[in-house]
Order: structure tokens, then sequence, then C-alpha cells
């Protein structure tokens, strides 16, 4: 007891100092790339002008092929809203994808425009798995109808854009972009086809 006691006396207001030590991190990342990295060298020019310009043009190009639907319930309020695209027509009918979550129990469905302007819109078909389905409607309104492009010709890096009406109305028809992140990614659903394996 008193060999610890005199141990903690001795200990009890000294400080351990530790010589300070200089790092040039700066030089150390230099030195570490000049060994680790080769050059990357890209011949490219790029006009952020020119650039800009030409986003805003294919946004302009499917704008009006791009909707806001909305899930009306008993109520007669709009209690799910989602996006759709416009991909063909027939004879009065513009038919439309979207999300089957979007459209599930509703008691009618609307598509929206600009300006809070809408018609009535019906169910053609649903898929619960892969969470798709297709509804028609009629309109004098000025829609246009989007070309689909060949998904085999995808690359990861290419720059796509993202036009849609997240949290409603409000947001109508809010573009964004960004890349592709990667190509023949799948997702898992229940074994439709029943073999016995999930699809």
């Amino acid at each position: 007891k008193i060999i610890l006691l005199l141990g903690v006396l001795l200990l009890t207001g000294c400080t351990f100092e530790q010589e300070p030590v200089e790092v040039n991190v700066d030089a150390a990342i230099e030195a570490y790339l000049a060994e680790h990295l080769d050059e990357i060298q890209i011949d490219a020019t790029i006009n952020i002008s020119d650039m800009n310009d030409l986003m805003v043009e294919l946004i302009e190009q499917v704008d009006k092929s791009v909707l806001l639907v909305g899930n009306v319930n008993g109520s007669e309020q709009v209690n799910v809203t989602g996006t759709a695209v416009i991909y063909k027509q027939i004879d009065d009918y513009y038919y439309a994808v979207t999300n089957n979550h979007v459209v599930e129990s509703a008691t009618s469905l609307r598509v929206y425009f600009e300006n809070h302007l809408f018609e009535e819109a019906e169910l053609v078909g649903t898929d619960t798995e892969t969470d798709i389905a297709v509804i028609r409607f009629q309109t004098d309104k000025e829609v246009s109808i989007s070309s689909f492009g060949d998904p085999d010709e995808l690359k990861r890096g290419q720059i796509v854009i993202a036009i849609g009406s997240p949290g409603g109305i409000t947001y109508f028809n809010s573009a964004t972009y960004g890349i592709i992140s990667g190509v023949n990614r799948y997702i898992g659903i229940d074994d439709t086809d029943g073999d016995g394996i999930d699809d």
C-alpha cells in the first residue's frame, strides 16, 4: 500500500510532453500520387455554354411528354402522386407508363399538366411484380410522345437527365441530371413464371 501511494504521489502533477511532429501534407500527397498514379489524358474540349444550351434543349424536347399522375381516393382527394411518360397515341387516346404503386387502389386517376390543369385518366393494365402500370387519357392540350432508345447502347458514365414531379404538383416536372452508374443490373422479383426460382 505504501509503494502504491508513493507511486501515485510521484505521478500527481506530472505532465508528459510529446515532441510536435511537423508533416507537410501537400508534399506527402504529391509524392504519393507521383509514385502510384499515371497521368490521365483526355483529348476533349468542353464548352460549358454549349453544354448548358444542349441540356435546356433536351429537356424542352421531352417536357410535354412527362406528366404528373394523381391517384384520387373516395373523398375526391389526391392522396398519391407520381410521374408518367407518354409513349404512344392510338386514335384520340394517349398512353403513358407510370408506377403501379402510384395508381393502385385508386377510385379515379388524373393526369396533370402545367398550371394545375388536369384530365381524367383510366387504368389500362398493371404489373405488380415490376411495379409498372399503363394509363390512357384524352386531351386537347399540347403534349408530345417520347421515343425510347436502345438500352444496349447505354454505357457507364454517359450523362442522363431525369424529369418528374417529386412531392406533387408543387415541384411539377423538376429536372436534374447525372451519369449512368452501371448497366445490366437486375432487381430480384418474386417467381412469376412458376419455375421455383425468383426472377
